[in-house]
């Protein structure tokens, strides 16, 4: 009887060696290629931004379609920090003289405030540039997508150590300053 149970434990891990390795290997490859296509596509969209100056629908559908071409559900983050210039002034007397300084100062904007200009609620608007997301030269654009869910690497590596181990995700992160500004 006892050589029957070792038969039998040796064939299961023979199983296992044989199928769920090289198929666990197989699913992480597949997810370092999801990576690099998710890395590449945030970069690309990131790039043609910063170039023309401002973020369209159709740029964005395009980023987002070819993001979900990976079978995968992403979190997508804009972030958008306009630099702004306030003059300093000094209280003299009876007004305010220019001190010839300037303090520096970013307001950030969210993916909020540029998915409502890019797909406004109240209709369509009359023109098709009322509906760019417009940015200046000197702006800072980044762009932060990270998947939702577990991949089939996830699973397969939860399944393999028994519940046990972090789930890695698929994440791309992209920015930079803007280089044109919009028309």
């Amino acid at each position: 009887m006892d050589d029957a149970i070792w038969k039998l434990l040796g064939f299961i891990l023979s199983a296992v060696l044989l199928f769920a390795i090289p198929t666990m290997a197989l699913l992480e490859r597949q997810d370092d290629v999801t990576q690099s296509m998710v890395q590449a596509e945030a970069n690309r969209f990131v790039d043609t931004a910063r170039d023309m100056g401002y973020i369209s629908p159709q740029l964005y559908t395009r980023f987002s379609e070819r993001l979900q071409a990976t079978g995968l559900h992403y979190n997508i983050r804009i972030r958008h920090e306009k630099r702004t210039w306030i003059p300093v002034y000094d209280s003299v007397g009876t007004g305010l003289v220019f001190t010839g300084n300037y303090d520096q100062s970013r307001v950030v904007a969210g993916e909020a405030d540029v998915l409502a200009t890019l797909f406004p609620t109240g209709g369509i608007p009359p023109d098709e540039a009322s509906l760019h997301y417009n940015m200046h030269a000197g702006d800072l654009l980044f762009v932060e997508v990270r998947s939702r869910g577990e991949t089939m690497a996830d699973a397969m590596r939860r399944w393999l150590w028994f519940g046990q181990g972090a789930a890695s995700g698929i994440w791309g992160r992209a920015g930079g300053m803007v280089r044109n500004e919009a028309n």
